[in-house]
């Protein structure tokens, strides 16, 4: 229903026609993001040391939902059961996304403003003019 949307108000743009399609641009563009699994009471993250862990060592949550699913494996014809985390965090990473800005020369010159163009006449202009950013 969003992509639809975005087409409407945007008819000139080429917006993909699936949710498929949008995350092969996305992920083209390098803006992906990586999955960690987080405690469902949001206690803790499985990463780092703790990546392995099965529970909450807050509040003894167990980090997998309770579905068995049945995949028939063709060699050996047993049964096995998928986990499938109860909450996942997203994080969007934040160096590839910087990197992306400093490509364009428009983007990185904006970027840079605070360094190169910023006067320094005593008076607040920007949080960095501050004295609790120095």
């Amino acid at each position: 229903m969003l992509l639809e949307f975005l087409r409407d108000m945007f008819p000139f743009a080429k917006i993909p026609h699936s949710c498929k399609d949008m995350k092969k641009l996305i992920k083209g563009l390098g803006l992906g993001y990586n999955k960690i699994h987080s405690c469902p009471n949001d206690c803790m993250l499985y990463w780092g040391d703790r990546k392995n862990q099965q529970s909450c060592h807050v509040c003894g949550k167990y980090r997998w939902m309770n579905m068995n699913t049945e995949d028939v494996n063709e060699d050996e014809g047993e049964a096995q059961s998928r986990k499938k985390p109860v909450k996942i965090l997203r994080y969007f990473p934040l160096i590839p996304r910087l990197q992306r800005l400093f490509m364009s020369s428009k983007t990185a010159e904006s970027m840079r403003w605070h360094h190169d163009q910023r006067t320094d006449d005593g008076l607040l202009r920007h949080p960095t003019d501050s004295l609790a950013w120095k």
